[in-house]
């Protein structure tokens, strides 16, 4: 399982396996039900909607599938850009993206403020969400028997399965207690 984090992938490049550049990852998108990733949303490069003229003109962002890609300082396609229009399309509000979950309180079942959505593990082999990384706030640590950090922050991993809502907060359907043997601290 390979894995990274929202944060570290925004701003990576897409290219073909023949080298034409489509453009930057600007967000991820996911099925809520599943935390599966749907697609790549990419902030396209000039010259796309030449080579791919179903995405109209002036398109500006896109969203690729999720394939089975090479990632490194890029994202490296396997197909050339002549084989890709089967899996880009305008982008649309099909479905959620990820950066609406940054910054979201955390809450467990019995009410306990955990703290806030610090950034989201992508398990880049299967696009699974996996877990959440939550900055913990101060209410956070005495309920999950930790202790607070003089300088640093405490960041904590909680797993995908454990949340049961996500609107304008994350409610989680384990109490902190019943966290408190499965997180893991960053």
């Amino acid at each position: 399982m390979v894995q990274r984090t929202l944060n570290s992938m925004r701003g990576l490049e897409l290219v073909t396996a023949d080298a034409f550049k489509i453009g930057m990852i600007n967000d991820l998108r996911y099925d809520p039900s599943r935390w599966k990733i749907a697609s790549l949303k990419l902030r396209t490069e000039k010259g796309l909607t030449k080579k791919i003229p179903s995405l109209g003109s002036g398109r500006s962002m896109v969203q690729m599938c999720t394939r089975d890609f090479i990632i490194n300082d890029i994202i490296l396609m396997k197909e050339e850009i002549d084989d890709i229009e089967a899996f880009i399309e305008p982008d649309s509000d099909n479905s959620p993206t990820l950066s609406t979950l940054d910054g979201m309180n955390v809450v467990s079942k019995d009410g306990i403020e955990l703290g806030t959505v610090y950034d989201i593990n992508v398990d880049t082999d299967m696009w699974m969400i996996p877990t959440i990384s939550v900055k913990l706030d101060k209410t956070g640590f005495e309920p999950l028997g930790l202790k607070k950090g003089l300088l640093s922050k405490t960041v904590i991993s909680i797993r995908t399965e454990y949340i049961e809502t996500t609107t304008t907060l994350i409610m989680l359907n384990q109490t902190a207690v019943e966290l408190k043997d499965d997180i893991v601290v960053e």
